[in-house]
Order: C-alpha cells, then structure tokens, then sequence
C-alpha cells in the first residue's frame, strides 16, 4: 500500500455523478478509521464529523451553483 492521501477528488466526482440522478440517495460520513489516523494534533472526533459535514455540504453547494 501507497501512502495515505486525501479522498476529496474521489468524492467530487462521486457527488456529481450523485447530483445526476434522478433520486436523493442516502450518504454518510465515515468516521470508524478516525481513531486510527496517524499524526498527533487530531481533532476532536465530534469537530472532525463537523468539518467533515460542512466541507461535503459546501461541495454539494458548489455542484448547485454550477
């Protein structure tokens, strides 16, 4: 395995196809690796979930606005 990297490209383009369809399907956030993530300034699980949401709800934003 490669080093770890960001998913966000991955979810971009994951929610535009989601923005296509014709239904609201369900998402949710991951969080069960949280507690396995290396680094040692984390943030607090419940103020990662936020960050997490907000920055999905603002790439749902920009998908609307196009």
């Amino acid at each position: 395995l490669g080093p770890l990297a960001t998913t966000r490209p991955d979810l971009k383009l994951a929610l535009a196809e989601i923005a296509n369809l014709e239904y609201a399907p369900h998402l949710e956030v991951e969080t069960y690796t949280w507690s396995v993530m290396p680094g040692e300034n984390l943030p607090d699980p419940c103020e990662g979930l936020a960050r997490e949401m907000n920055a999905t709800q603002q790439l749902l934003a920009d998908l609307e606005s196009k």
